[in-house]
């Protein structure tokens, strides 16, 4: 819901305009003042997506009023009325981007036009920003995951290409990754804790070893179980082939048969492109530590067998895939954009079954007898 401010000295006029709002379905979020002074002190106290405002008023009139709003609330919708046609205050109002230009008398058609469309603008922007917000999350989180796991921070900003600010690692730098038994602080002294604290670069300067000794003397299973590859330098996690995989302190068997296919199921996926696909895939799979138990590309689509840990959301995951492969693709073959119109390799929709002990032997021979199938 957006919130409308209406400027204009004559109170017929603002309860026309309220009415014509009120035509379109909007009657909440409506204020109103009777010139430009009083239109800044509402703009003080409320934040305005839209204003409509008259241009011949007393104190400030409605050019001024535009040019304080341009200056001090950039991105603010603005309507101007007018009952002078002429060209010297069109002009000064697209200086100051004004949205539309309406003459006095007000045509309702022509308002309801107007309105729609700063609406339609609107919401397109929160969109946009929305995606946006949820974009940058994820490479957060992706590149959080790509810390934890052992990359430096000039690699990382390499990656994101200078988009994302780092400094926002610097939050999680206190966050001590920690496996503990029931008795651990009972074994240990503050002076191990701290050892452990200066040989990991995650940890703070400002990190205070003997009060985090004094204050976590509760005792827990699992704080988190990353410190075991920090400071020992080991994967925590192993795959084994017998269907059973062993995190720390838990045991798991997570198989997916995942499908996704090209755009428009264009059979770009071969002549060598098949095998780099691959290759990637089995890169991609050593950097995230999941393991491809079987896999297939055919021209137009791709078929995985994958075994992944509990942490990985598969969503996430297929993200992850399809990014980077269309990234690299497009790097390496950039003609395919000539057959993908619209410059997409994939289409946005995937398949992902689970796999169960009886059903993975099954799964193997379909994804490797996929080719045969072609033939």
């Amino acid at each position: 819901m957006y919130t409308y401010l209406i400027v204009d000295d004559e109170m017929i006029e603002r309860k026309g305009i309220r009415m014509l709002l009120s035509w379109m379905n909007i009657r909440e979020n409506i204020l109103e003042a009777s010139n430009g002074e009083e239109a800044l002190e509402v703009f003080e106290k409320e934040k305005i997506d839209v204003l409509l405002t008259d241009i011949n008023m007393p104190f400030m009139d409605g050019i001024e009023l535009l040019s304080r709003i341009h200056e001090e609330y950039p991105g603010t919708e603005t309507v101007i009325f007018s009952g002078y046609d002429e060209f010297s205050y069109a002009k000064k109002a697209i200086s100051y981007g004004v949205s539309a230009y309406i003459l006095k008398p007000v045509n309702p058609e022509e308002f309801e036009k107007v309105v729609g469309e700063i609406n339609e603008k609107l919401a397109k922007s929160e969109r946009e920003e929305k995606r946006k917000d949820e974009s940058m999350e994820f490479l957060r989180e992706h590149l959080l995951y790509l810390m934890v796991n052992g990359q430096s921070r000039s690699t990382m900003q390499e990656k994101t290409q200078m988009l994302l600010d780092m400094s926002f690692v610097r939050d999680f730098c206190r966050m001590v990754l920690l496996e503990c038994a029931n008795n651990y602080f009972e074994q240990v002294n503050s002076e191990q804790i701290e050892n452990c604290a200066s040989h990991s670069r995650y940890f703070s300067d400002e990190l205070d070893a003997q009060n985090f000794y004094q204050k976590e003397e509760q005792m827990f299973d699992i704080f988190l179980c990353i410190w075991y590859t920090i400071f020992m330098k080991k994967d925590m996690f192993t795959i084994n082939k017998n269907g059973l995989s062993y995190g720390r302190g838990y045991v798991y068997s997570l198989q997916y048969h995942l499908i996704w296919c090209t755009k428009y199921r264009k059979k770009v996926l071969k002549d060598g492109i098949d095998v780099e696909c691959k290759e990637m895939l089995e890169s991609l799979a050593q950097e995230y530590k999941f393991q491809i138990l079987a896999m297939e590309v055919m021209p137009d689509h791709i078929h995985l067998l994958v075994d992944c840990r509990p942490q990985f959301y598969i969503s996430d995951m297929i993200k992850i895939m399809k990014g980077n492969l269309a990234r690299q693709m497009f790097l390496l073959h950039p003609e395919l954009k000539k057959e993908l119109w619209g410059g997409h390799l994939w289409n946005p929709s995937y398949c992902a079954v689970t796999v169960s002990d009886r059903s993975r032997e099954q799964v193997l021979a379909y994804i490797e007898g996929q080719k045969e199938k072609s033939r």
